[in-house]
């Protein structure tokens, strides 16, 4: 680049930097100057006003009765103190409207979005005893849990589910549920798999094979109601699917 680029260069930053002065700080405090020097001459005006009324009030009061100058005195003063405290006012409106200026400029921080709420799992009791052979087994409820005939269930333990079941019914002498267990629903014979006494029952949180097929909105836990199903060529009924299997890992 030869010399009068660059000179040419340097002009136009030192033009740059004196237009961004005079636009960001001598503006703006020559206009905060201007408005003090505003405020001070109305602030100057007013004395000067009331100094001439207080002048009148005593040549007033030298030619008229010492009651009609005190009451003049004081509707001055009256005068006097409104004219300040509007004075005031206007000054803390106009502060107050620069910070809102202020901040509708400021960026707006960024929210977070709220974490989703977990779903809620209902403990329906716990299990007082179990028949491997029948794979069937008494459930103790918690005090005031009622459960319906044909509500999936799951058998929790250590906060993972190893099974899954059906409520059969219920004892009307000890109160006790009995439930049958699914067929190779979860964790199968494997012996980490098996039912304790003291394991958890709780509302099942999978969708039966039907529910999956059928779009059933039903909550997990509760029985499935029968879906019309469509009839094949050449029948008179429908042709109902038989359920499936579907293997689960159990939470750790």
């Amino acid at each position: 680049m030869n010399p009068f680029r660059i000179a040419i260069l340097i002009l136009l930053s030192l033009s740059l930097g004196l237009l961004f002065y005079i636009v960001a700080f001598f503006i703006p405090q020559r206009q905060e100057n201007f408005a003090h020097y505003q405020t001070t001459a109305r602030v100057t005006e007013f004395e000067l006003r009331n100094s001439e009324h207080e002048a009148r009030m005593k040549a007033i009061a030298s030619s008229s009765p010492l009651d009609e100058a005190k009451k003049d005195a004081e509707e001055a003063a009256k005068l006097r103190r409104a004219e300040i405290a509007l004075a005031e006012e206007r000054s803390v409106l106009a502060s107050a409207l620069k910070k809102e200026q202020e901040a509708k400029a400021a960026p707006t921080p960024a929210v977070a979005p709220e974490p989703a709420a977990e779903p809620v799992q209902v403990i329906i009791g716990e299990v007082v005893s179990y028949d491997p052979q029948w794979s069937s087994l008494m459930i103790k409820p918690n005090e005031g849990v009622t459960v319906e005939k044909g509500t999936r269930i799951a058998i929790r333990r250590n906060e993972g589910i190893i099974q899954e079941g059906n409520i059969d019914g219920k004892d009307q002498v000890s109160g006790q549920l009995a439930a049958s267990l699914i067929p190779q629903s979860i964790g199968g014979n494997a012996e980490a798999y098996q039912v304790k006494i003291g394991d958890q029952v709780i509302i099942s949180p999978f969708k039966s094979s039907q529910e999956l097929l059928h779009g059933s909105s039903m909550s997990p836990g509760s029985s499935s109601p029968q879906a019309d199903y469509p009839k094949h060529p050449g029948t008179q009924g429908p042709s109902h699917l038989p359920d499936v299997a579907v293997p689960f890992t159990p939470v750790p």
